[in-house]
């Protein structure tokens, strides 16, 4: 009768430990689901805030360029590209 006891002991810690090591386990998945996720939103509004910051900026730009101001921002472009190659 004792052994049984003792077994039943052994069986009981053991079954505590894998308890425990699963929540551990699903604790370490879902904290890991949570960083992606939050990496995913930081992204998403980076790319969001970056889209709106050009097109704020080609708005401005537009609006303020006459023609002669535009082609000569176009040429100075193109010489720095020159200097490039």
């Amino acid at each position: 009768m004792q052994s049984a006891e003792v077994t039943a002991q052994r069986i009981r810690e053991t079954a505590e430990k894998n308890a425990i090591a699963a929540v551990k386990r699903r604790e370490q998945q879902a904290d890991a689901k949570i960083k992606a996720a939050e990496a995913s939103v930081v992204a998403e509004l980076r790319e969001r805030a970056a889209a709106l910051a050009i097109a704020t900026a080609t708005e401005i730009i537009t609006s303020k360029l006459d023609e002669k101001a535009s082609l000569a921002l176009v040429d100075n472009a193109a010489a720095e590209i020159e200097k490039l190659n």
